[in-house]
């Protein structure tokens, strides 16, 4: 399980994942949750089976026709269903569960959508609200940072999303052990701006600051 968090700001968008990686028997790696086709002015982040979403973002880069990115990853997971419904039986797993938070800019923009695999043997798509922070993995950690997802801060900077967002995961690591802890792994990040320019940054291992999670906490 993960947690990656959609932050939009006054440069455009932001997102931030963790880096830990759980396996069935509790055995921990690092990976990189999050993809961005820079073409296309659209970076996604993933949740869920490590070995499936990976395959479906390298199939993703592969395909080059016209249609939609979002089309073209609901196509994907429904010729390769069978394929990751037995990599998930392989690995222990109860459920195939692929959760994706998709964003795009264009013309400077937001568009931000969450894709799930709720609906059995289906990616299915629901469009979302730009103007707040969304985020997909582990579902205690998302529903303890519901408050702070609900805020409108897209009046901040870059700089300060990135903070928060620091912050999210921090907070979201002590209330469940299946979030990485950005203090020992680091997190992952990247940035869209309305110039549609990308930045993907690591950035080294550290505590987020909690207070900024503080009712009356100014971001």
């Amino acid at each position: 399980m993960t947690l990656v968090v959609f932050i939009p700001h006054r440069d455009g968008f932001s997102l931030v994942a963790d880096r830990q990686n759980t396996y069935q028997d509790w055995t921990v790696t690092t990976t990189c949750k999050l993809f961005c086709f820079k073409d296309r002015g659209v970076a996604i982040g993933c949740s869920g089976l490590t070995a499936s979403f990976k395959h479906l973002m390298t199939e993703l880069r592969n395909r080059t026709d016209s249609s939609s990115i979002v089309y073209n990853m609901q196509t994907i997971f429904k010729e390769n269903f069978s394929r990751y419904n037995e990599l998930a039986k392989l690995l222990g797993e109860k459920l195939l569960d692929i959760e994706l938070i998709f964003s795009k800019m264009k013309d400077g923009f937001i568009e931000v959508g969450k894709l799930n695999t709720d609906i059995p043997g289906c990616l299915s798509y629901e469009p979302l609200d730009d103007s707040r922070c969304w985020a997909i993995g582990s579902i205690d950690a998302v529903l303890w940072l519901e408050p702070q997802l609900n805020r409108k801060i897209h009046y901040i900077t870059k700089s300060q999303a990135l903070e928060f967002g620091l912050a999210l995961l921090s907070y979201a690591a002590r209330v469940n052990k299946e979030v990485g802890p950005p203090e020992q792994y680091g997190c992952d990040t990247i940035t869209v701006t309305k110039a549609n320019t990308f930045e993907e940054k690591w950035i080294a291992p550290k505590l987020g600051a909690i207070d900024m999670l503080l009712p009356k906490f100014e971001v």
